[in-house]
Order: C-alpha cells, then structure tokens, then sequence
C-alpha cells in the first residue's frame, strides 16, 4: 500500500535531504480543509507529508513529532496544485530529522509554513482510561455546521464534558483522505486531526473564539498506521496552566493510542461564522457544569 504522500528527492547530501511534491486542492485531504473556503493544508497533514519524506531518507522508521511550528499558512490557489518543498536535516543528536515545509516565495529560502523535530517512536506513558461522560454531550451536525471541515476530515462523532475536561468520541465511518482509496500514513493525521479538533471545541468554549494551531511540543502515536481509528476511539482535552492543551486518545479497548502535549494555538486570522459560532457553544455550555458559566 502506498503512502498518503509520494515527496521526490532533488537534492540530497550527508545529512541533509531536500524533497518536493505537488499537493492537489482536488484530494479530500485538502479539498476537505476549507477554512475560508479555500483549500489549506492542515497542521496534521503537513506533519504527515514530513514524515513521509523521513520514511524516503530512512525507510521503516516510526516516527514521533516534537517542537511543532506553524507558520504562514498555506492555501493552494487555482487548480493546478501546490508546489512545496521539505527539507530534511539529520538532527545534532543524530537520532533524528529535523523538517521544514516551505513553498516559493519571498528570499532565498522560499516561505516557511510548518517545522517540526521527527525521530523514532517511543513507549507511551501509561494512562488511566477516559472516565465516563457527565453531560448528554453534543453531536457532529452542531459540530459541522460551523467547523469547515468535508467528510474526509469529520472525525467527531459527538462532543461531552467530564468536568472542565472535553471528552470527544470518533465519527463511526470517514471518507479516504486519497480519491483513489486507502493508502499507508506514518503519524497518523486522521487521529492528530481528531485530537486537535476536541481540543478546538474545548477551546471554542472557554474562550469563545474559533482557534487554529501555532504549535505543539509533541505528538506521539502508538501506530501512525490508522487501523484502529474506528473502533470506538475517543479524545480526551484538558487546559493546561499555561494556556496550552493536552489531548489523549484511547482505543475502543481502552488502551492509550497517542498523547499531544503543548498544543498552542492562536485566533482564525479571518472572519468565522459568527452565528454558527455561537450556536455552537451555546450547545458545549447547555451541557456543561457551572464551572465553564
């Protein structure tokens, strides 16, 4: 089976690669993430397409990602694809790649859009499962009808509270990411997707505001192959001091399936639906306990 993405080598020296590939507005990957109604190339897929180009320099490798940043965002214009290109540094530990996704543009360098630290997979920490929801909770259509996400990238089936922490439970059946079917990913998109969204309804409700990622210390997935996906998986996103959030996912099992930690974030940079918006959290407060009132 092949990868989501197919990035070429165009360069390469000792420890130091540099890949290119088009991304197509006309693949549910980013034909399904259309913030302002045009196709963008989300924080979990771009992740995805620098580890696929970590799998080309080092094949078999499972990957985790650290030092996330997000950069100018990346719209594909028009219809015939996006250039970008991803470079890949061996890291000073030498246990890893450093990565950064760039397109054509302003300097030398082109327009940095996203960077991250990949190196080998480790254990998860052991987690207690998700506790039970206290709220009824809300479900995808509210969720959808002002997230701008297409089927390939619906991944909440329904939304609760236990407690200040959100819980969120996976939508039963996704379309592919890919128009021509199923394909091999190495991070795990749909699930870091997944994850970044509960926290964005968590987010949505405490603060009001429809926020998009600046960055995440880590992310680390027990399998970046997405076969569990749909067997009741379940995301769990909690307020750290520091403004940050932590997300767990948990198979249907029971069994911990990634931790994000450090997720920041920073307001959508254009104007969302407001009164979608406010339906929205209007329906995660309804349900909630006083302590977000």
């Amino acid at each position: 089976m092949s990868s989501l993405f197919a990035p070429r080598v165009w360069h390469q020296e000792a420890g130091r690669a540099r890949l290119s590939m088009v991304l197509d507005p006309h693949e549910p990957y980013l034909d399904h993430h259309r913030p302002g109604g045009r196709p963008l190339l989300g924080t979990a897929l771009a992740l995805e397409a620098m580890a696929c180009a970590v799998q080309v320099i080092a094949p078999g490798t499972p990957v985790r990602a650290s030092h996330v940043v997000v950069g100018e965002p990346f719209i594909v214009e028009g219809s015939r694809g996006g250039h970008v290109d991803i470079e890949v540094r061996t890291h000073p530990s030498r246990t890893g790649f450093d990565c950064v996704l760039t397109s054509a543009g302003r300097g030398p360098d082109g327009v940095a859009h996203f960077s991250a630290t990949l190196a080998p997979a480790t254990a998860l920490a052991a987690s207690a499962p998700a506790p039970a929801p206290l709220s009824q909770g809300i479900g995808a259509d509210l969720v959808y009808a002002h997230f701008f996400h297409g089927p390939a990238l619906r991944v909440v089936g329904r939304a609760y509270w236990q407690g200040p922490q959100l819980l969120a439970d996976m939508a039963g059946s996704l379309a592919n990411l890919r128009a021509a079917g199923e394909c091999r990913t190495h991070i795990g998109p749909r699930a870091l997707e997944f994850a970044l969204q509960a926290a964005g309804l968590l987010l949505l409700a405490l603060t009001g505001e429809m926020r998009i990622p600046a960055g995440i210390r880590s992310v680390c997935m027990a399998d970046g192959d997405e076969g569990w996906l749909h067997a009741g998986c379940r995301a769990l996103a909690r307020m750290q001091p520091d403004g940050t959030v932590d997300i767990s996912l948990e198979s249907g099992a029971g069994t911990c399936v990634a931790q994000i930690e450090g997720y920041r974030t920073v307001p959508l940079p254009f104007p969302d639906g407001a009164d979608t918006r406010a339906r929205l959290r209007a329906g995660l407060l309804s349900t909630h306990a006083p302590i977000l009132r």
